[in-house]
């Protein structure tokens, strides 16, 4: 009875060391990104940006805010695998159109502002490489 429970022990430490190496490998093989998102020749200021895994790969899914000079930046450790993604960004502006709150207050209506590469951007991030992204989208006029 002692040596079965020696031998599930060590079967236990053994897979136990393997998930934990396979943790580390896939973690340790994250890129970094960063870039700069514009639209119509502007900086796009003040949204997200988004990258899921491309139609038949399958890495993981991260994204980042995109702060006020139009940049984002993903560190190592939230970055992704290396491989083909798409891209997604959102931002939303305030309209013409305004409505009242519950407390009588008046306010603006807020809308993604749309561009004709929804759904079709899409970047390749490579192992040891500088995965800087310059998106440049094109709105969709009204």
């Amino acid at each position: 009875m002692m040596l079965d429970k020696k031998r599930w022990i060590a079967w236990t430490v053994v897979g136990l060391a393997m998930v934990a190496t396979v943790g580390c490998r896939r973690g340790d093989n994250r890129q970094a990104l960063h870039g700069t998102v514009m639209m119509d020749g502007n900086l796009l200021a003040d949204g997200s940006i988004s990258f899921r895994p491309a139609p038949g790969f399958e890495g993981g899914t991260s994204g980042a805010m995109i702060n006020k000079d139009g940049e984002f930046s993903i560190p190592a450790a939230k970055g992704l695998l290396p491989g083909k993604y798409l891209v997604t960004v959102q931002v939303w502006r305030d309209t013409d159109q305004t409505f009242t709150t519950d407390a009588g207050t008046i306010e603006k209506i807020r809308a993604p502002l749309p561009y004709k590469e929804h759904g079709k951007l899409e970047v390749e991030v490579v192992a040891g490489g500088d995965n800087r992204f310059e998106l440049k989208l094109t709105g969709v006029k009204k």
